[in-house]
């Protein structure tokens, strides 16, 4: 049961990677990858729900895009941008 949670949570975790990359005007991984610092196949598993993104990466997107780890990481909203919010939103 708990690798089928990890598992679940791995991939709300990707969606909300994905949502943030589309917010944030990139429409392909590997540019985004480049522009955080990692390998393009490093992000797809990230973003696929196949791997957990190091907390430098985390640091990285959050400074970039304004997000917050808590809302990558648990989906909180207290604390994200508004306007971002709404670029999130129409994303989806």
């Amino acid at each position: 049961m708990a690798s089928d949670e990890s598992t679940e949570g791995l991939q709300q975790i990707g969606e909300r990677l994905r949502l943030l990359r589309v917010a944030a005007g990139y429409t392909n991984q590997v540019e985004y990858a480049d522009t955080i610092g990692v390998s393009p196949q490093r992000y797809n598993h990230w973003e696929r729900g196949r791997r957990m993104p190091d907390l430098w990466a985390i640091g990285r997107i959050c400074s970039m895009t304004g997000a917050t780890a808590d809302w990558i990481y648990f989906g909180a909203v207290g604390a994200m941008p508004i306007d971002l919010m709404r670029r999130i939103q129409a994303a989806r």
